[in-house]
């Protein structure tokens, strides 16, 4: 009861998400490719089964069907046409634009006058559209919250300059308007009740949940411990690096970092190369029979981190990702 041509545009459908980069597509043109061939699906399937075989000839199942079908389409307008309305109603305020290393920015956020920030919990993501003149682009994007829910006068993405859209964010401006959506993503210590000490491993720029988590637990007397491994190309991507300085010298959270340089300057102290299974077994073996481990890094470094935790005899039940790209 399937259209003959949906499962080819299924498959085209989810090829394009997962490859859309090397048909030379755009985020912007990706996504509205994205967006048009779901209603045609969606449509397509509704129309085929409506008239094709025997399944809904009872009256009972064809208002059934016709009811998913309304609610589907209900959902749609909602998502596509609501939801931005309403957010265009109570736009955020850019409160400050602050570098924090060559390449990465964070952009503080101020609800309406009067409002407060929405509820999230630390590590979760939102998605945010920047309206800012001097003929910027318009895109929504999903980033992580760097920020701590402790902190109530605003909420903070940290972004890494990494494609067009990304390259302008040092452009935007205190005073520029932005609608917010969020919270999203479950990558929080906090749903995880039962958890006592943590493993934290990142690469990059995936150190802005992290940041959020140690954050919160800085804020809140969280009086947990927690072990950084945070791997970078250089010592000049580096982000946060006094920010975690003056958490370890404060003992709140109890946190010891340990920097990973793969291409380190000359007389670099530090540990070099890659987070392997060798340097997991050196540096956190004594953590690999209790403690939870949190990665969120690039997919190929994301990987070789799993790999070497399930060779270490880590399962997969006390290991949280969060996997990021556009």
């Amino acid at each position: 009861m399937e259209a003959s041509g949906s499962p080819r545009l299924k498959v085209v459908h989810a090829g394009l998400g997962l490859w859309y980069r090397s048909f030379g597509l755009g985020f912007e043109q990706w996504r509205c490719i994205h967006n048009a061939l779901a209603v045609v699906i969606v449509t397509g399937a509704f129309v085929h089964s409506w008239w094709a075989g025997y399944d809904l000839g009872p009256i009972p199942m064809r208002v059934l069907w016709l009811a998913l079908f309304g609610l589907a389409a209900l959902a749609y307008v909602y998502h596509k046409f609501v939801i931005p309305r309403r957010l265009k109603l109570t736009p955020y305020r850019v409160a400050a634009v602050e570098q924090e290393s060559h390449n990465v920015w964070t952009l503080k956020l101020a609800p309406p006058d009067g409002e407060r920030i929405y509820d999230y919990q630390p590590g979760q993501f939102h998605f945010i559209t920047l309206l800012r003149p001097r003929g910027l682009p318009v895109e929504e994007h999903h980033w992580t919250i760097s920020s701590s829910p402790s902190q109530r006068n605003f909420v903070s993405s940290t972004i890494k300059e990494s494609g067009d859209f990304t390259g302008t964010v040092g452009k935007t401006l205190p005073g520029d308007q932005a609608l917010v959506e969020g919270p999203f993503g479950r990558f929080s210590y906090t749903f995880e009740s039962a958890e006592a000490d943590f493993v934290f491993i990142a690469g990059g720029i995936g150190v802005t949940p992290i940041m959020s988590m140690l954050r919160h637990m800085r804020d809140t007397g969280k009086n947990r411990e927690a072990l950084l491994l945070y791997a970078n190309r250089t010592e000049q991507d580096i982000v946060f690096r006094e920010e975690l300085e003056a958490m370890e010298a404060s003992g709140s959270p109890r946190l010891k970092v340990v920097h990973v340089l793969s291409n380190p300057p000359s007389g670099w102290a530090g540990e070099k190369g890659h987070i392997d299974e060798e340097k997991l077994k050196r540096l956190a073996g004594f953590a690999l029979s209790t403690r939870v481990f949190y990665v969120c890094a690039p997919p190929p470094m994301a990987r070789a981190v799993v790999t070497g935790l399930r060779s270490l005899g880590v399962p997969y039940s006390r290991m949280r990702m969060e996997e990021f790209s556009l």
